[in-house]
């Protein structure tokens, strides 16, 4: 599927933009890429996102939060356009069901009727991964954050007088650097310091992991790494992405001790 790239048709993304402020009763709804209700829908291809702070009482720089915007979008069309394949479950229904379909591939990961991946799960105190999930979530961030900068660069974008909350929100969409001391100010509301919390969260369990895992086994230039990535994700080719790595462990099992599950039985 979408061997072809293409953006997300803009009639498949929901954006949220404001809330009835006297009626929140959730904390923790904030609104932006890291809001707990952003999420795409791979069956169903539609993508649930929303404007950065616009359930809250804060209003935040708008070219910012078109930026910021733009990176969801973009994250989500290169979900749209990445290689999936689905059957009916063996013992589905007369009347089919969202949970009658089985997503046998998602990129370069493989997945059992049962639920079980073919990629193992990280150790939690491991400080890079194993995980074809974590890897294909990191280079689609990754590049979704390319496309951000690029456009800043292309239109020659400034963003001047930002907060200190904004800044940290820039830095992140464009960069992907987000240190321990971005978290340090005193400034920041509450709402954002929540915020904040699931972004610090975020790179601890996916950025970070997938950052060091660049950096294990690209050979030479770490970009060439990344387009391979992002190529054999969207073409779903799970057998270029098993052959590199056994060619650079010199192993024909290289693949599947790095990555199998021993859960995995296809």
């Amino acid at each position: 599927m979408n061997r072809n790239y293409e953006q997300l048709p803009l009639d498949r993304v929901l954006v949220g933009v404001c809330i009835n402020k006297d009626e929140l009763k959730e904390p923790d709804v904030f609104g932006g890429y890291y809001s707990k209700n952003q999420t795409y829908y791979n069956i169903e291809q539609v993508s649930v996102t929303s404007i950065i702070g616009s359930y809250t009482y804060s209003v935040y720089d708008k070219t910012l939060s078109t930026l910021e915007l733009l990176r969801s979008y973009f994250h989500d069309s290169i979900h749209f356009n990445t290689f999936r394949s689905y059957r009916l479950k063996t013992n589905h229904s007369q009347k089919i069901k969202q949970e009658d379909i089985h997503r046998v591939q998602y990129g370069f990961n493989l997945r059992q009727e049962d639920g079980k991946s073919f990629s193992n799960i990280d150790d939690k105190n491991s400080k890079t991964t194993r995980n074809l999930g974590i890897i294909m979530e990191g280079i689609t961030d990754e590049f979704s954050k390319l496309f951000v900068a690029r456009i800043i660069e292309n239109e020659k974008i400034h963003l001047n007088e930002l907060d200190d909350f904004e800044e940290v929100v820039l830095n992140e969409v464009v960069s992907g650097t987000v240190s321990e001391s971005c978290f340090a100010s005193e400034s920041f509301t509450l709402p954002e310091k929540k915020y904040l919390t699931v972004l610090n969260h975020s790179y601890k369990t996916v950025w970070n992991p997938y950052s060091n895992f660049i950096n294990e086994f690209s050979v030479d230039q770490s970009q060439n790494f990344k387009n391979f990535i992002f190529k054999t994700m969207i073409e779903g080719d799970h057998q270029a992405f098993r052959e590199y790595f056994n060619n650079l462990l010199g192993d024909l099992n290289g693949f599947d001790n790095l990555f199998k599950s021993p859960y995995f039985k296809m």
